[in-house]
């Protein structure tokens, strides 16, 4: 357990930890469940950590986005998925670019 500003956060102790706990997530549940990561991801972090985060916050919301969701998220990870191509592309990672541009 870690304490980070007031607030208590949990971080894997190793990778193979971390998806040995995904496999227990039914896979019926797995998109959903990733979203959600993601939602929590994008309400909590601040400018600078989504920065740093950006491609995997794009990945987490992309996995099991909604068209039901209300248009301000929408717009939100449209916006993402853009700033994420545009730093895709300035690393000259292009497939990456690409797929955050379709998205």
């Amino acid at each position: 357990i870690e304490k980070l500003d007031n607030e208590t956060s949990y971080k894997f102790a190793h990778d193979e930890i971390q998806r040995a706990a995904c496999l227990l997530i039914p896979e019926n549940e797995s998109s959903i469940f990733r979203y959600k990561i993601g939602r929590t991801l994008l309400e909590k972090l601040t400018k600078k950590q989504l920065d740093k985060n950006l491609f995997v916050v794009v990945d987490l919301l992309s996995v099991g986005g909604s068209s039901t969701e209300p248009e301000n998220i929408q717009v939100s990870v449209s916006i993402l998925n853009h700033d994420a191509a545009q730093k895709a592309f300035s690393t000259f990672a292009f497939a990456p670019c690409i797929k955050y541009a379709k998205a």
